[in-house]
């Protein structure tokens, strides 16, 4: 058979291109602000399980029944025995009830961080043009956010209760500000320690486990120390105890600022002890946030 008859001989330099249906990107390419939103959103609404499995959603919906379903209780209590005061101060709902904010935060915190560190999602974001602080203000930035949601909304419930109860508007808004000032003081704090605390523990249990037990510990301490000036009559060592816990911490700063007791404290601080207080919350959340950068530097993108 001749060489005709076998057919064309490969040429060696030639190929072939295949369609294999990838197109290039034709929209509006978006900045580092949309970024920024896009992963905000993303963590926001994903912290009440929105847009997860139905099992992600049991946790903020209980949370938030035992917040609001009290809040309820006592506004349907004034309206209809028309009492002349809420059964409690706004501030109830930001310091009484401490171990139900904890526990969103531990729900909270390793949601937002410890998924991306466990499954390496983090070589995902750091492989694209996103800076890492960009991705800690977003997700620190939802944590508050998160945060902000379930301990504002039950005092906001008993507030609105107390208008329609008819109640004296300027005296609730004089009881609200600073009550409004203390929660957005805790979430900022409690959002830097949860989120630092979850970066060290990449499982979600651990993560869990390690928020809770820290801020027990640290009320705890708090307690003790605070007792034992009680009894030694030490009224400096009373006061600064607060410093130890985040939330006596913030009750105590929050006091002094509007010079009013807020909680249970007694007599509010004065200047120079508020801008101690200050001081510590200004280098708590600082410090917790450089630790936290520090952390990321070191996280790999490989």
């Amino acid at each position: 058979m001749s060489a005709d008859a076998a057919g064309p001989t490969p040429d060696a330099t030639t190929g072939a291109i295949y369609d294999i249906g990838y197109r290039g990107h034709e929209g509006v390419r978006v900045g580092r602000g949309a970024r920024l939103a896009s992963l905000f959103t993303h963590t926001f609404r994903g912290a009440f399980g929105l847009g997860r499995m139905g099992r992600a959603k049991i946790a903020p919906i209980l949370l938030l029944a035992a917040l609001c379903v009290p809040a309820l209780v006592m506004v349907a209590v004034v309206s209809f025995v028309n009492l002349h005061a809420l059964p409690v101060d706004y501030e109830f709902f930001s310091i009484n009830l401490q171990v139900l904010h904890t526990i969103w935060l531990g729900v909270l915190a390793p949601f937002a961080v410890s998924r991306d560190l466990r499954f390496r999602v983090t070589t995902l974001y750091f492989s694209r043009p996103i800076e890492r602080l960009d991705y800690l203000w977003a997700k620190y930035a939802a944590t508050v956010c998160a945060l902000l949601v379930m301990l504002v909304l039950p005092t906001l419930v008993l507030f609105f209760g107390a208008l329609l109860a008819k109640l004296d508007v300027s005296d609730e808004v004089g009881d609200l500000v600073p009550v409004l000032v203390l929660v957005l003081l805790l979430s900022l704090v409690l959002g830097a320690i949860g989120l630092f605390v979850a970066s060290l523990a990449p499982r979600r249990g651990m993560g869990i486990a390690a928020i809770v037990a820290v801020l027990l510990v640290l009320s705890g301490a708090q307690a003790i120390v605070v007792s034992i000036g009680r009894q030694t009559g030490d009224a400096s060592l009373e006061l600064f105890g607060g410093a130890i816990s985040p939330y006596a911490l913030v009750e105590r700063l929050t006091s002094g600022l509007f010079d009013r007791s807020l909680g249970g404290t007694g007599t509010p601080p004065t200047a120079p002890e508020t801008l101690i207080f200050a001081l510590v919350y200004l280098a708590l959340v600082g410090g917790l946030l450089a630790l936290l950068a520090r952390r990321y530097r070191k996280v790999s993108v490989l």
